[in-house]
């Protein structure tokens, strides 16, 4: 009888590395599916090395892994890739989203009379965690724009420090406030030198040291440093909704859909100058029903200067990747007209198992 044929050697655990990290990060599932595949690759996708190396090598590309949108008082999340939050419906109900930044997200827990009782919320869908911020009474205020920044390098987010800016105006006087989770604070009022209304729900970015907020027809530019408030100036008044971007080079910019072309527009160095960067045509990357006097600009998501911008149309949801002019549905019309975009890394998080070898273990929180 010959003998059993003998196992093959098992691939360097560097060789295996090597093979994981180049897993596709907007597939997260896919990790947690290799991760099953043995013991042995268990613990090489969980431990903290490999998943900040993974971070790392996938920098410049952080998927969308979805995105959030408000309904009858309570946030939304609707998955772009095999991410799913856990217990997202029990997290969000009764909230509105506001920003989301570097793998958080900012909700409110609204009530009838603005300003009294209301509670800011961040959110880390990945793992799952929520943190009150018990808002300290002002003045009643009409309308607000916070935003949340983590303190660090952005590779591992999840457990940092992180900031949140608070923006809100009586009619009289419009006044910012920074929390800081280290603190456990708020920072005192500061007032802007004039008072300005009408900020929009889910329109802001952070470019280096400088915050940008939508207001009606104008932009109000805080900075982190000096917690100054300035105004830019919009290129035209217009009554299409305008969403904040970054601009090829890292500068202000804004979308807007005007007729059947998505305008993308870039601040240039001098007082409210702006510049027509791209004029995409609509016509040849929508279907052919998709376009309407109500279809626009919705959202806008930041890959490292790969930006995807979300679009409304009456017959559904759609992103264009912005270097490829790829276009993806990625949900219907009913009640989204706003995106707030979800961008992180999700690498599973899986039990301790242990070193013998054998398949099918663990299970992933991912």
């Amino acid at each position: 009888m010959a003998p059993p044929p003998r196992r093959p050697p098992e691939l360097p655990e560097e060789l295996v590395e090597e093979v994981l990290l180049r897993i596709p990060p907007a597939d997260p599932a896919r990790l947690a599916r290799a991760a099953l595949v043995s013991k042995r690759w268990c613990r090489l996708v969980t431990v903290r090395g490999f998943r900040r190396r993974f971070r790392e090598r996938h920098r410049r590309a952080t998927p969308l892994l979805g995105f959030l949108f408000n309904r009858a008082d309570t946030a939304h999340f609707v998955p772009t890739s095999s991410f799913r939050p856990p217990r997202a419906a029990d997290r969000c109900r009764g909230l509105l989203t506001l920003h989301s930044e570097h793998g958080r997200v900012l909700l409110l827990l609204h009530h009838a009379d603005w300003g009294l009782n209301d509670l800011l919320v961040v959110w880390d869908p990945i793992t799952g965690e929520h943190q009150e911020l018990p808002m300290e009474p002002v003045y009643p205020y009409t309308s607000l724009k916070s935003w949340n920044r983590c303190d660090r390098d952005h590779l591992d987010c999840h457990r940092g420090p992180f900031l949140v800016v608070f923006m809100g105006t009586t009619g009289v006087d419009t006044f910012s406030r920074v929390y800081s989770s280290e603190a456990g604070s708020w920072s005192k009022p500061r007032y802007a030198p004039e008072p300005y209304d009408g900020f929009e729900l889910g329109n802001s970015i952070l470019l280096a040291n400088l915050l940008y907020f939508k207001i009606d027809e104008e932009i109000i530019e805080y900075n982190l440093v000096n917690q100054e408030v300035s105004l830019v100036a919009m290129p035209w008044r217009t009554q299409q909704r305008c969403v904040l971007m970054a601009s090829v080079d890292g500068g202000l910019g804004f979308a807007v859909v005007r007729g059947d072309k998505l305008q993308l527009w870039e601040l240039e160095a001098g007082p409210d100058t702006w510049s027509l960067e791209r004029n995409i045509d609509l016509g040849a990357l929508l279907p052919i029903d998709a376009l309407s006097v109500k279809t626009q600009a919705a959202g806008y998501a930041d890959h490292e200067g790969d930006g995807v911008i979300f679009i409304w149309t009456s017959v559904g949801f759609f992103t264009i990747d912005l270097w490829s002019d790829r276009v993806e549905k990625v949900g219907d019309c009913r009640g989204l007209y706003k995106a707030v975009p979800y961008v992180s890394f999700c690498t599973p998080a899986l039990a301790a198992v242990p070193t013998d070898e054998e398949p099918g273990a663990g299970a992933s929180s991912a």
